[in-house]
């Protein structure tokens, strides 16, 4: 009697783990995949971490008003979007390529000595040329998007403003000193989205 109690309970055990491992093998449910704990330093100071079965990372919460609402939208790359705001509004900082040129290209993000802007790990190049009394500087930053590449690109001429009037020449370095380019092209970078 014991010995058909024990054959008994040893058929139902391995059926139960032969139904148990056809299923994890067989399953067509996604699984939930670890994700590693890095976290991604939001401009308003907090952290978010990866989630989800991609493990990107969750998006910064909103800080203040959404100063790109009413900005115009451009298309760069076929298949991608941004937005830039009509114009600067300044008098001693004048883009020259207006509005800002937007490339992805299909190859990952690598930047040996990354510059973070507002959370964002950024590759910047710069060139700078003089004439008449003026200095013209493009930029170019690259970024991570959508595993991808995104190459934001603007030029911006700034005059020399030691050729100004006492009073003028305040107001243009003022203007110059607070105008930041890695401001702006982190906020034109973070409206990039795939259409």
């Amino acid at each position: 009697m014991n010995s058909k109690y024990y054959v008994v309970l040893l058929v139902v055990v391995l059926l139960g783990a032969g139904v148990y491992f056809a299923y994890e093998r067989y399953s067509s449910t996604p699984r939930q995949q670890a994700c590693t704990m890095e976290a991604l330093i939001c401009p308003d100071g907090s952290a978010v971490g990866r989630t989800g079965p991609r493990c990107t990372f969750a998006p910064c919460p909103q800080v203040g008003p959404d100063v790109t609402a009413d900005w115009l939208v451009a298309t760069g790359t076929p298949g991608f979007t941004y937005r830039y705001p009509r114009e600067l509004e300044l008098k001693y900082v004048e883009p020259t390529e207006w509005p800002p040129t937007l490339k992805v290209r299909g190859i990952p993000f690598v930047c040996p000595e990354p510059r973070n802007i507002d959370g964002r790990a950024f590759c910047v190049t710069e060139s700078k040329e003089g004439a008449a009394g003026s200095t013209y500087t493009q930029y170019v930053y690259s970024f991570a998007f959508a595993e991808r590449t995104a190459f934001l690109t603007e030029a911006f001429r700034t005059p020399q403003c030691d050729n100004f009037s006492v009073s003028t020449a305040v107001e243009c370095k003022q203007e110059q000193r607070d105008f930041s380019v890695d401001k702006f092209m982190a906020e034109v970078a973070g409206t990039v989205s795939p259409i």
